[in-house]
């Protein structure tokens, strides 16, 4: 079977390559040809076929792939930071230049794809709510690159890349540690039976012609632009924001929900808590 063609199935079967193209498809082009043409001069003299399994290859892709985005890292930085020192301190975050959000999503994913980013402690918090900590502390990675990239001293980077080392990786995991408690102080226990995820949302002024929990019911109800829906935890799409507020709406516990779509009762109120925070704008404006 025709080597290229072997590779291209390769490339587009592995895990980490489709993540690369769905999150940062600019990014994608220029890796792809990077990785496929080392692919084909590394195996050219052997029968991928017969004498090179799929692991292998897996496990050479991935490695490929994760050394040439930690390759790019510095450039991709330098190029994000020079929008960023144009722009006003608001139009950082969330950034409001279009230029400036695809540099800053290409250099947050091929941060986040690289490996080498310093993860949270596996046993911080405990293993039952750890994929929710790694969620928010992704979520903060990419709210500093927004805001801080512009303060990224890359005054004696070559404008080349070097394999070695990325100054980019070594600035932002000496931030780490920072950024880390802040995304897993959000998960300090709440108070369940004191605090109703109603009262998140009673932020208007009840009146004497409807209810405020009716008009709250309308506005999730008609979700006109259905964000409401889409907004789910993690690889739960049953568990979304629209439900999980009609069944509070309903009276069911926080209990009795987070039983409902199997997830632990503190992802439940640290997800619809977000949610509100998110949308609480756009709810009081359609009320």
């Amino acid at each position: 079977m025709d080597l290229e063609y072997l590779t291209d199935n390769f490339l587009q079967s592995n895990q980490l390559y489709r993540k690369l193209k769905k999150e940062a498809y600019d990014l994608h082009t220029n890796i792809y040809w990077q990785v496929r043409q080392e692919i084909i001069y590394q195996f050219s003299s052997q029968n991928l076929q017969e004498n090179i399994s799929k692991e292998r290859i897996d496990l050479y892709v991935q490695n490929l792939l994760q050394k040439i985005l930690y390759q790019q890292l510095d450039i991709l930085a330098i190029n994000a930071k020079k929008i960023a020192l144009c722009l006003e301190p608001h139009q950082l975050y969330p950034p409001s230049h279009h230029k400036y959000l695809s540099r800053c999503r290409q250099l947050f994913y091929a941060t986040k794809f690289s490996g080498r980013l310093k993860r949270p402690d596996k046993n911080y918090l405990g293993s039952q709510i750890y994929p929710d900590i790694v969620n928010e502390y992704e979520l903060e990675i990419w709210c500093f690159i927004c805001r801080k990239i512009k303060e990224f001293q890359n005054k004696n980077i070559s404008t080349k890349t070097n394999s070695s080392v990325s100054y980019f990786m070594i600035w932002l995991n000496s931030c780490a540690n920072f950024i880390f408690k802040k995304a897993s102080a959000r998960f300090k226990p709440i108070p369940y039976e004191v605090v109703s995820l109603d009262q998140y949302l009673y932020t208007v002024p009840d009146t004497k012609e409807v209810p405020l929990s009716e008009k709250l019911r309308n506005v999730i109800e008609k979700d006109n632009k259905d964000i409401f829906s889409k907004e789910c935890i993690r690889n739960k799409p049953c568990a979304n924001f629209r439900e999980i507020t009609l069944l509070s709406l309903n009276g069911d516990s926080m209990t009795k929900i987070a039983e409902k779509f199997g997830v632990p009762l503190q992802t439940l109120y640290t997800f619809y808590k977000r949610c509100v925070n998110k949308y609480r704008q756009v709810i009081i404006e359609n009320i």
